[in-house]
């Protein structure tokens, strides 16, 4: 993967706001071939999978549909489940993006969990699935598409060199005018600051400088990499309906609602937030242990 000459990737305070760079268009590659079989292969654990002869009702089961695997490993991964108790606990549970729980709720936000170790297999496979949802057509009326992509095999990307290197190659490859990328890690850092961080269970948490965490850094922070792919013409549409936007248009509203999180999650403080994301990987621990109890006993 070249990224030799990618631009520097801007980072975003807001949960919905994505990285807008350089694009260029280009042709589905080769590595979703794989995902690219439009029916379902019938595998019992995916959830709300529509059955061959029914029509998908929402992105979630369209993409269910197109790549079951990846949407049933989303189902029993202990990385998703941790994504998936992050959504609910944390993100829409303290109200961090006002359009969440609609995504969720509706079956607009699909979960993915790619097989990929590599970090070139990775970045392939995440382009495939931005250029996808790039020209997604989702169910009418059922609150639009928009793919999180998780690839919990990749120890590479526990890095944040590695993970910043691969939201560069996205940024850069993706057409930013149909789909943009919003990255989540637990090390983020907004600005210009160093490696070294960590997420120690006690302890105050600092940086390689020796300087303590701002709390707003936990916007873009999740329990695992996350690469969350949203559609360009949702993203106006759900800024410009923001009470803020009718002043100042859909980037005030979307600087009202950083501006917004910031304050909040600096009054929680590093260690409350801090606690919210091991206490997503606990529950996605016992999840996955029900999980494999129920069908060691099938």
């Amino acid at each position: 993967m070249d990224t030799q000459q990618r631009p520097p990737l801007r980072q975003s305070a807001c949960w919905l706001l994505a990285l807008a760079l350089s694009s260029s268009a280009a042709k589905l590659p080769s590595a979703f071939v794989t995902v690219a079989g439009l029916r379902c292969q019938g595998r019992g654990n995916v959830r709300r999978a529509a059955g061959p002869s029914s029509s998908p009702s929402s992105w979630s089961e369209v993409l269910a549909q197109m790549a079951p695997e990846d949407t049933a490993r989303s189902l029993s991964n202990p990385s998703a489940l941790a994504v998936r108790a992050w959504l609910r606990r944390v993100v829409v549970g303290h109200g961090l993006c006002p359009w969440a729980e609609g995504a969720t709720s509706s079956g607009a936000l699909a979960v993915v969990c790619l097989a990929e170790a590599s970090e070139e297999d990775v970045a392939e496979k995440l382009l495939a699935y931005g250029r996808l949802l790039a020209r997604a057509k989702p169910p009418a009326g059922q609150g639009g598409a928009t793919t999180i992509c998780l690839a919990p095999r990749c120890k590479e990307l526990r890095s944040m060199k590695v993970f910043d290197r691969v939201c560069r190659f996205l940024d850069a490859e993706l057409d930013q005018k149909l789909v943009q990328l919003a990255p989540f890690h637990p090390k983020w850092r907004f600005g210009e600051r160093g490696p070294g961080l960590d997420l120690p269970r006690g302890g105050e948490e600092l940086d390689a400088e020796g300087k303590s965490l701002d709390a707003a850094d936990f916007a873009n922070r999740a329990p695992v990499p996350a690469f969350h792919f949203l559609r360009v013409s949702e993203l106006e549409a759900a800024a410009a309906g923001h009470p803020t936007a009718l002043e100042g248009g859909p980037e005030a509203a979307s600087l009202e609602v950083a501006m917004r999180n910031a304050r909040y999650l600096r009054s929680r403080g590093a260690d409350a937030c801090r606690a919210d994301l091991l206490a997503c990987c606990d529950e996605a621990r016992e999840m996955a242990r029900r999980i494999k109890m129920s069908a060691e006993n099938e």
